[in-house]
């Protein structure tokens, strides 16, 4: 069997204010192997980590891992789980019952014309890691929220992203671990820090979202779960 493949090293540093590294190689095809056999990967690296706070309390500050990825999977799927109407799209893996530590799933609409006075709703169920205890836990950062969820809108392909919120909605922190774990642009300050809001813990039903988008009125948009 043929699997399409990507390696990626991840740099990623303790200190917020230094960020996450990340370097990726190109796409690779692995070829299929035949019973009994197994494939074997090796990296040579050079870790001259130093310690970043300068205390000398041979403590880590800085570390690196390395994962590999079929760029072929994904968490989202149709599932009847907690269903009210039918099947839904669900983001999880069935056999975690859930999700992992470092994910960062995203769901695309196809291209959207929108016509006057357009607007977005969707019915929503989420069940995600609480933020308590989030706010002041990472030193340097913005952190107020853990794992997160959010709505995005996009106007020019997917190049850039703007948060949809529902007044009634709202979400729950500004500045979600989750997404600077992933990426540390979305840090305050950084640009997609006007992502970086989103919802957590139990949603406790299906609720109701609803966006006005007017001001996208005669744009092709996408939109991102």
């Amino acid at each position: 069997m043929l699997v399409k493949l990507i390696f990626f090293i991840l740099f990623f540093s303790l200190i917020p204010a230094q960020g996450t590294y990340n370097l990726y190689s190109p796409y690779m095809e692995l070829p299929s192997i035949g019973d009994g056999e197994t494939m074997h990967f090796g990296f040579y690296l050079h870790a001259d980590i130093p310690d970043s706070d300068g205390d000398n309390n041979g403590s880590l500050d800085d570390y690196y891992r390395i994962s590999i990825n079929d760029i072929s999977a994904t968490a989202w799927h149709s599932d009847d789980i907690n269903s009210d109407d039918g099947n839904n799209f669900r983001c999880g893996d069935e056999d975690v019952n859930g999700y992992l530590d470092g994910w960062l799933q995203y769901l695309d609409t196809p291209s959207i014309a929108i016509g006057i006075e357009g607007e977005f709703s969707a019915r929503l169920y989420y069940a995600i890691e609480s933020p308590d205890g989030a706010a002041g836990e990472v030193e340097g950062s913005c952190t107020d929220g853990w794992d997160a969820a959010n709505i995005r809108i996009s106007f020019d392909g997917g190049n850039t992203w703007v948060l949809l919120e529902d007044p009634l909605n709202p979400y729950d922190f500004d500045c979600g671990y989750g997404w600077i774990y992933n990426d540390v642009k979305y840090e305050e300050g950084g640009s997609l820090s006007h992502l970086a809001k989103g919802w957590s813990d139990k949603s406790g039903g299906w609720l109701d979202f609803s966006s006005d988008l007017t001001d996208y009125t005669g744009e092709n948009v996408i939109i991102r779960f």
